[in-house]
Formats: structure tokens, C-alpha cells, sequence
């Protein structure tokens, strides 16, 4: 029998999953901040010093992240990209704080960006396949999935990910052998 993906998953508990999931994925994005004592200062005196340097605007969105400011990390980021177009770890992290935004679209656009530069970021591809299945979407954010996990063969995060769009799917054979991955990947 043909499986209603799209209707499926628009059942709140799964939104509620991959809402759940996003705002993980979107923590562990800008986690490398905090190697710094103070990172805010750090990187607000940096970008001060270097406002050419896109390095010094994606530590700064970086530092700002952490403290759970967003829009300011976007412009950040947005200054970034427009110093550096084909740096794609901007455009991820762009991703990243428009969709801790729940600004899906424009998230999605920015993955998309990150993958044409770097199409071997599987983070990227993670990312993605979250806002897709949150979209109602779920054969292409399998397909995203799958492909992090070509990628990545061992990255727990997408084996989890995929297990539940699969286990909310009734195809629960498939998720057991994704959720067993991910958890001997990461116990």
C-alpha cells in the first residue's frame, strides 16, 4: 500500500520531533565558540579590528549563537558571505541561525548554497533533510539523510534522524537497524 508521507508527518508529534531535532542540530553548529573565556568579547573586539575579515564575523555570529542571539549572528554571517561568497561554512552557519529563526525556507536556501560550494558536507545534508521533513516532505529529506549518511557513515546524528523519519513511517525494520547504528555510535 502507498504510505501518506507528507500527511503522516505533519502529525504534530513528529513536528514536534524534528522541531526538537533542529534546535540541536542548530546548538551543535555554533559549539566551537567555547574554547574562548570570553568569546563574545573576543570576537565583537575582532570583528571591530578586522571588519574585512569573514573570519572575524563567523566568530562572532559564532559567539553570539551561544548566547541565543540569532538575528544578530545572521548579520553577522551575512557580512561573511558577502566578504566571502565561497566560504561554505558561513552559508551552513547562515543556515543554521535562520532556522534557529524558524525561517525554514531561507535556512534551506542557505544549505543548499553550502552544498553547491562543499557538496560532501553532510552536515549540510542533515540540516536540510530537518527543515524538508518538516516540510512535509519526507521522500526528499530521506533522500538528505541518505546522503549525510553516504557521506558520513558514521554520523549518529543523521543514522537517529533517518531511523525516526522511517520509524514514523511504519517502517520500522529500516529505523531499528538506524536507531541500533546510532546508538553504538554514540552511547
Amino acid at each position: 500500500a502507498e504510505t501518506d508521507w507528507a500527511g503522516r508527518f505533519r502529525e504534530k508529534k513528529f513536528a514536534y520531533a524534528f522541531g526538537a531535532a533542529l534546535a540541536l542540530t542548530c546548538a551543535a553548529g555554533f559549539s566551537h565558540s567555547s574554547n574562548y573565556r570570553d568569546a563574545l568579547g573576543f570576537w565583537t573586539r575582532a570583528a571591530a579590528d578586522s571588519p574585512n575579515s569573514a573570519m572575524s564575523h563567523i566568530g562572532l555570529a559564532t559567539a553570539l549563537a551561544q548566547y541565543g542571539r540569532f538575528p544578530e549572528a545572521e548579520a553577522e554571517l551575512r557580512r561573511a558571505v558577502e566578504l566571502d561568497p565561497s566560504d561554505y561554512g558561513a552559508r551552513y552557519n547562515l543556515g543554521v541561525a535562520l532556522a534557529a529563526q524558524g525561517r525554514a525556507y531561507d535556512a534551506l536556501a542557505q544549505y543548499s548554497a553550502a552544498l553547491a560550494l562543499k557538496p560532501d558536507l553532510a552536515e549540510a545534508h542533515l540540516a536540510a533533510g530537518l527543515i524538508l521533513a518538516a516540510q512535509g516532505l519526507p521522500e526528499d529529506a530521506r533522500a538528505s539523510f541518505t546522503e549525510a549518511l553516504r557521506l558520513s557513515p558514521n554520523f549518529p546524528d543523521a543514522h537517529y534522524l533517518l531511523g525516526f523519519l522511517l520509524a514514523s513511517h511504519g517502517l520500522a525494520a529500516e529505523a531499528a537497524v538506524h536507531y541500533r547504528t546510532a546508538i553504538r555510535l554514540r552511547p
